[in-house]
């Protein structure tokens, strides 16, 4: 065998398995595991050993030294406090040696505080994916706040709508959002999406879908436009008047043929996504569409 040396072929191990291992290993000769260990135990990040162990801050929770709203804690405080969203967010887009998971992020998500997430979302080390992982999670598991709060983190803090206003987009992105009284902001064609912390409308709202068709020979009255779409997405909201009505249909004329009578427009759909009860859109032909009423769904 030459030197004395054997080869060995070792048994497949992932390497979340591994880093328990090594995490537990009993001589602590490796100082700087238990400095973390400690870090987040007492939330203080001042008792790492050097600030690149954040890469390893999920190996003592997968070996059970520490809660996950203790990492959490830790992690809130790296981030708030410290101003290392731009580290954390490196973290969990490289994931080292497969330990920042999604496994583990979704477990660690419920209990970091809504700027945290924010935060490093938009701190420019997340990568798309898991960016997007976040917050379809948050919106799945019903944390509407926390998603709310990311996504108008860095938004105008505050949009008034004081004269009537025909948009140019659909989507519509502020921390505080109000449209005056006696103001109609009006949606053309294309569903309008409005997202912010606090929504106020005092005005009106209307939306309309595309045109009807033209009437067939023999005098057939047009069809009605189409209903509109309106989606307000809020932590508060104060709803106003929202109109999605289709059109009626156009009148038929009598003629040497046949004659029948346009149909209605279809209905609009008006969907609400706040912590209030959800009004009817529309009216006759609309009919309203409730996606999420935060009422029912409690956040942590």
């Amino acid at each position: 065998m030459g030197a004395g040396f054997s080869t060995v072929t070792p048994s497949a191990q992932s390497a979340t398995a591994v880093a328990q291992v090594v995490w537990s290993y009993t001589p602590r000769s490796l100082t700087d595991i238990q400095n973390l260990v400690n870090a987040i135990q007492n939330n203080d990040p001042s008792l790492l050993s050097t600030l690149s162990d954040i890469l390893y801050v999920p190996a003592p929770f997968f070996a059970g030294q520490v809660s996950a709203t203790q990492v959490a804690a830790f992690l809130d405080n790296l981030v708030l406090n410290y101003g290392l969203a731009g580290p954390v967010a490196a973290a969990i887009a490289a994931s080292p040696y497969g330990l920042w998971s999604t496994n583990f992020v979704t477990q660690i998500l419920p209990y970091l505080s809504a700027t945290s997430v924010a935060q490093v979302l938009v701190s420019g080390q997340m990568d798309d994916n898991h960016a997007q992982l976040i917050l379809y999670w948050l919106a799945q598991n019903y944390y509407y706040n926390k998603w709310v709060n990311a996504v108008t983190l860095n938004a105008t803090s505050s949009l008034t709508f004081s004269t009537s206003i025909t948009l140019s987009t659909n989507v519509i992105i502020a921390q505080n959002i109000t449209i005056a009284s006696g103001v109609t902001v009006t949606c053309g064609t294309t569903t309008c999406f409005f997202v912010a912390q606090v929504f106020n409308n005092q005005g009106t709202i209307t939306a309309t879908g595309a045109p009807g068709g033209s009437g067939g020979i023999g005098g057939g009255g047009a069809g009605g436009v189409g209903g509109g779409g309106v989606v307000i997405i809020a932590s508060t909201a104060a709803i106003g008047t929202i109109k999605v009505n289709g059109g009626v249909g156009g009148t038929a004329y009598l003629s040497a043929a046949s004659y029948t009578a346009g149909s209605p427009g279809v209905g609009g759909i008006f969907a609400v996504i706040s912590g209030i009860t959800v009004p009817s859109g529309g009216g006759s032909p609309g009919r309203a569409l409730a996606l999420v009423n935060l009422t029912a769904a409690v956040e942590e």
